[in-house]
C-alpha cells in the first residue's frame, strides 16, 4: 500500500510557536504502489507528524512541489475528507487531472514541502 510520510524539518527550520498558533514545516515522501482513490487518507493525530501538539485537524496545510526542474505535479489537501489529493498539471487552458492507477515515477521522486497551521490546544 503506497504512503505518503511526512518528515519534520530539523531546528530551526521545523516548527514555529505563537500564543494561538503552531506551524509546521517538512517534507513529504510517497512510495509506489497504486494511487488511492480520492488521494491519500492523512491521520492529524497528536504526535503523527512528531511534534504536533493537536488532536484536531490542522486550520490550513499548504503543499507544493519544491523539485528542479518542477515535477508537473500540483499536491492539494482535500479539507472535508482529510486527504493529500495529486494533480498532473495540464496544458494551457486545461484544467488539472487527478492521477490514477500506478503512482508515477514523477511523484514518488518529487520533493515536496508542507506548511502546516494548528491552533493550539
Amino acid at each position: 500500500m503506497p504512503a505518503a510520510t511526512f518528515t519534520v524539518n530539523p531546528y530551526p527550520n521545523g516548527v514555529d510557536n505563537s500564543q494561538r498558533f503552531q506551524r509546521i514545516y517538512g517534507t513529504i515522501s510517497i512510495s509506489s504502489g497504486t494511487y488511492p482513490s480520492g488521494g491519500f487518507a492523512i491521520t492529524w493525530a497528536a504526535g503523527s507528524q512528531e511534534v504536533v501538539k493537536s488532536n484536531l485537524p490542522p486550520v490550513i496545510a499548504y503543499f507544493e512541489s519544491v523539485a528542479a526542474p518542477p515535477s508537473g505535479y500540483s499536491y492539494n489537501w482535500d479539507a472535508t475528507n482529510q486527504k493529500l489529493r495529486v494533480f498532473q498539471n495540464g496544458a494551457i487552458n486545461s484544467p488539472q487531472a487527478e492521477i490514477s492507477g500506478s503512482i508515477p515515477s514523477g511523484v514518488t521522486g518529487d520533493t515536496i514541502a508542507f506548511e502546516l497551521l494548528y491552533l493550539r490546544d
